[in-house]
């Protein structure tokens, strides 16, 4: 079993999921920084909240970044952030010795990435966690179709696109 006191993590921006994250990863005794979640008083459930992504990263041994983890390829995910972090600034602040694990991975990380001698992990091409992560995607568009529509889904007609993970849970 390993010594999680022996492991240190930086999770930089996304949403709430990314918050839950980083207070799982602190209860169970890895030294945990946020950054990028300075909107909303959210709860770091024991992370420590750090003002810049080099203060975030110094000592982790893993950098977790958000799902997707831009959506530009330019900035990272991170919508609790009053100000943009950019993906070149991250990387700059990585070594090589440090592992980033981010979801939705464009090439372009991959390719800045392997530039410095850096090792990145697309988290989401895990089979078990895309399943998990449909139902929760396919709940996010109900709530969202519920909160947007004028009328009940309840007997309305809906088209579906696609029949994959997210368009089965659908």
């Amino acid at each position: 079993m390993t010594d999680n006191n022996d492991i240190k993590a930086a999770v930089v921006g996304g949403d709430i999921r990314m918050l839950f994250c980083a207070g799982k990863l602190a209860r169970e005794g890895v030294e945990t920084a946020v950054c990028g979640f300075d909107h909303g008083g959210a709860d770091c459930g024991g992370a420590v909240r750090c003002r810049t992504v080099e203060d975030a990263v110094q000592g982790c041994s893993v950098i977790i970044l958000p799902v997707p983890f831009s959506c530009d390829g330019v900035r990272i995910n991170a919508p609790f952030s009053g100000a943009e972090i950019r993906v070149d600034d991250v990387l700059r602040a990585v070594s090589p010795t440090q592992l980033i694990l981010a979801g939705v991975c464009a090439d372009s990380l991959y390719e800045k990435a392997g530039e410095r001698g850096l090792v990145v992990i697309d988290y989401m091409k895990d089979e078990a966690l895309t399943v998990k992560n449909a139902a929760a995607t396919a709940e996010g568009a109900a709530e969202l179709a519920i909160r947007e529509l004028p009328v009940t889904l309840h007997g309305s007609d809906v088209l579906i696109l696609g029949y994959g993970r997210v368009g089965r849970a659908t």
